[in-house]
């Protein structure tokens, strides 16, 4: 297999991008990044993947999905209902993951708009109100359209295997008495993580390292950046928003703010509202590391919070959320056949994760002061009116209005 770090990212423009078909009747929709005399790698919606070049009989022209869906984005209003319609257009080009993010996006403009709450599997309660069935939390596609029950369970198996090698990497080099990051052993078991390169190892990875010391984790992040299917993006949003060490918490933000994936400020836009003061502050820090200044109106109204508050810690609500929108499929090979693979998890929670579980709730009173929430803002805007909330909104609207005079005098829209 070719090395998970020689991921080359998708040159600014258009890039061309093909159908490949299979023996097996399967075909993939995506861009050659690299290849060699043996294996194609190709970058997916979803991910990267190495396919054999035997495996493959026929290849058909076609622009690369992310291109083809920036441009059908355009033609979409900022509105729930231009938001719902693009969902249904990714629903059709099979943009699972896409589509999701839209129909959030459209209750998000529109909190009543029936059709995308319907389409995420909400239903109206007793009291009229929107509630998604408790059967329904987590919602993958059933599994005979996803691949074959025996595919399935070779997957599984083949994470398990992953799940005890890393244990015994943990267990034998990178733990126990005297190790630092600096000793020999502890850095002959960060090569032989970094060296795996199967996107089934992620649940693995991230699963039984989150359990470890602070250096155990950051080698963790240093492993999950290597790879780009929805999998690792989804344990490493939740390790910057979760993980007790800040430290840990600012390198899996910097690893995430080199990824096209507009999904990614949404999740944080949502923390923002989490009932977890914690979250709100270390999803204000991620934003600020990210530069998301669409997250400034967001983060505004959160300056004016000064003093005690009786808070309820839950986050599962925030988490299913989450992992609904990170669920969709993944492609990965096994035996040389293109597989499609759905995270069944979020790996970093668990037992004996620092981070904990999403079965987190109780009452607290905490002393409410985000200075985070300023600082996010300074990063983003280069700009600092502490927190004078009236000084902030006004450059905000101005911000806005240039930016939408930009957009009306600019030349029509084409791609470059």
């Amino acid at each position: 297999m070719l090395g998970a770090a020689a991921l080359i990212s998708a040159a600014s423009g258009t890039a061309r991008g093909e159908l490949f078909y299979f023996k097996n009747g399967r075909f993939l929709d995506g861009v050659i990044v690299s290849q060699d005399d043996h294996e194609f790698r190709i970058r997916l919606m979803g991910g990267v993947i190495d396919v054999p070049k035997t495996d493959v009989v026929r290849r058909e022209p076609k622009a690369a999905p992310w291109d083809r869906l920036a441009d059908e984005r355009v033609n979409h209003p900022d509105t729930a209902q231009g938001h719902y319609d693009l969902a249904q257009w990714c629903k059709a080009e099979g943009f699972v993951a896409d589509m999701k993010s839209e129909l959030r996006r459209a209750i998000e403009l529109d909190p009543d708009f029936a059709p995308a709450r319907k389409d995420l599997g909400y239903i109206r309660d007793a009291n009229g109100r929107w509630a998604i069935p408790e059967n329904l939390r987590i919602r993958h596609i059933p599994e005979a359209e996803q691949t074959r029950k025996e595919e399935a369970a070779a997957i599984r198996k083949e994470i398990g295997k992953w799940v005890t090698r890393v244990r015994q990497i943990r267990s034998n080099k990178l733990e126990g008495g005297k190790r630092d990051e600096s000793s020999k052993m502890f850095q002959a078991g960060r090569r032989q993580l970094l060296a795996l390169n199967d996107p089934l190892a992620i649940p693995a990875i991230a699963g039984v390292l989150s359990a470890g010391t602070e250096p155990t984790r950051r080698l963790m992040i240093e492993a999950l950046s290597r790879y780009h299917e929805d999998d690792a993006t989804l344990n490493l949003i939740m390790i910057s928003i979760f993980d007790p060490s800040p430290d840990i918490r600012r390198r899996a933000a910097e690893v995430l703010a080199s990824r096209r994936d507009n999904r990614m400020v949404a999740e944080y836009r949502s923390a923002l509202r989490s009932s977890e003061d914690q979250v709100v502050r270390n999803a204000a820090r991620a934003l600020g590391v990210i530069g998301a200044e669409e997250a400034v109106p967001d983060l505004i109204p959160l300056l004016d919070v000064a003093g005690y508050a009786t808070v309820v810690i839950t986050r599962q609500e925030y988490c299913v959320s989450a992992l609904n929108d990170y669920c969709g499929p993944s492609i990965t090979c096994f035996g040389g056949v293109p597989l499609v693979y759905y995270p069944p998890s979020i790996s970093v929670f668990g037992a004996g994760s620092v981070i904990g579980s999403t079965w987190y709730t109780e009452i607290d009173k905490m002393a409410i002061y985000r200075t985070e929430v300023q600082e996010a803002l300074i990063a983003i805007t280069g700009k600092n009116f502490g927190f004078d909330m009236g000084a902030w909104s006004r450059w905000w609207e101005q911000r806005r209005r240039e930016k939408t005079t930009a957009q009306a005098d600019g030349p029509p829209t084409a791609r470059q």
